[in-house]
């Protein structure tokens, strides 16, 4: 299958060259480990390499997201290399939601007049739990089935960001963790005294044979490079 590289070095290699095209892959970890910088990073290197994305973020503005990114050294791209939808949109959405319209159709609406007018290729959606917290699910597994099987259907290989509780790294059978095709977890790890890693492992990845180790992930100002991490 082809490769959607995740321009992060050690981490492509660990993945066999990146993340199958296609995949639904969720990004989670706890409260500062980096999910949402991770995912918009990868779709800022492959917009930067001809393929172009779009980013949703459910709880910043699009512009506040953008001059953030821009401050830890990914410089602004135009929209139809780099789109960030935010909030606003969203709530017009949602607006006809509450006269009963089906929420899914109106996202895949939304989204697929995004694809047609900038040719995107990889979505990202931050978060899942404020989605949740949007939209009244009452068949959670079944609505999500549908609703990543929409993103699918618009062309998009998807990233979902997902939050684990503070202090519990496994992820205990969420509705999510079975309908992604990956989960890239991310995790902060004490060493010595006074110290913490990130630390990034691939727990799971259709259609690629993957390293499922921890690798130490740093951020050097511009990119994030991924080395395997020496047990403590």
């Amino acid at each position: 299958m082809q490769a959607i590289p995740t321009h992060v070095e050690g981490l492509d290699r660990a993945l066999g060259g990146g993340v199958p095209d296609g995949n639904i892959v969720l990004v989670a970890g706890g409260p500062g480990t980096m999910k949402s910088t991770l995912v918009y990073s990868i779709l800022h290197g492959n917009a930067q390499n001809g393929i172009p994305g779009l980013f949703v973020s459910l709880e910043q503005d699009a512009q506040d997201v953008v001059e953030k990114m821009a401050l830890l050294g990914m410089e602004p791209l135009p929209e139809d290399r780099l789109y960030v939808m935010d909030m606003t949109h969203l709530r017009l959405a949602f607006r006809d939601k509450e006269k009963g319209k089906d929420w899914i159709k109106i996202l895949s609406s939304l989204f697929e007049e995004a694809v047609h007018a900038g040719g995107y290729k990889l979505f990202a959606l931050d978060s899942l739990e404020v989605l949740y917290a949007i939209v009244n699910f009452k068949e959670v597994r079944r609505e999500l089935f549908h609703f990543v099987g929409m993103l699918k259907e618009l062309g998009f290989t998807p990233f979902l960001v997902a939050e684990t509780p503070l202090g519990q790294p496994v992820r205990e059978g969420r509705p999510e963790d079975f309908l992604a095709d990956g989960i890239i977890l991310l995790e902060q790890f004490p060493v010595g005294a006074m110290g913490v890693q990130l630390r990034v492992r691939c727990v799971k990845m259709r259609g690629s044979r993957h390293d499922r180790g921890y690798f130490l992930l740093d951020w050097d100002g511009g990119k994030f490079t991924a080395t395997k991490a020496i047990q403590q």
